[in-house]
């Protein structure tokens, strides 16, 4: 199935891999796919001041403000360094 498994929260199923396979043969990412399941529930991306730290956001670093951004930019080769 790949790393976007529905049976899995459309997250990569194999637990046991610390990242997931790209999609160019013997090239691995260096996260896993997160899930989709919070995804509509996430608020945009932002600085907490009183909890002093970032929030929000799509992917894991944040780099998609919303949905609307994260559907503009899928994941590409430039983002798995």
């Amino acid at each position: 199935m790949g790393c976007h498994d529905p049976a899995a929260g459309w997250a990569d199923p194999d637990k046991n891999s610390p990242t997931s396979a790209g999609n160019i043969p013997g090239l691995f990412g260096n996260r896993n796919s997160p899930t989709a399941a919070y995804a509509s529930f996430s608020p945009d991306f932002h600085y907490d001041a009183a909890k002093a730290s970032y929030i929000g956001g799509q992917f894991w670093d944040g780099r998609a403000k919303n949905l609307a951004d994260q559907a503009k930019g899928p994941i590409s080769p430039i983002h798995w360094k």
